[in-house]
């Protein structure tokens, strides 16, 4: 939804092993952690309420890496 403004992003990870990720990334469990402000780091913290997008990432070198589901919203 682009009428929410990008003020906090969170996370979850999961680990990949020889290309075998272990464990399931959700939105429930990104929404669940603590949410970094992007612009103000010093601020205080407080949960994601309204979505403004989900985004799949992987990160790999060589046989390792993290399959991440990253939420950004208010």
């Amino acid at each position: 939804n682009v009428a929410v403004p990008a003020l906090r992003e969170a996370s979850d990870c999961v680990p990949i092993i020889f290309g075998l990720a272990y464990g399931t990334a959700t939105v429930e469990l990104a929404l669940a952690q603590k949410a970094q402000l992007i612009e103000d780091y010093d601020a205080p913290w407080k949960p994601i309420e309204k979505v403004r997008r989900v985004q799949l990432h992987d990160y790999q070198f060589l046989f390792f890496g993290a399959r991440c589901v990253e939420v950004v919203g208010e």
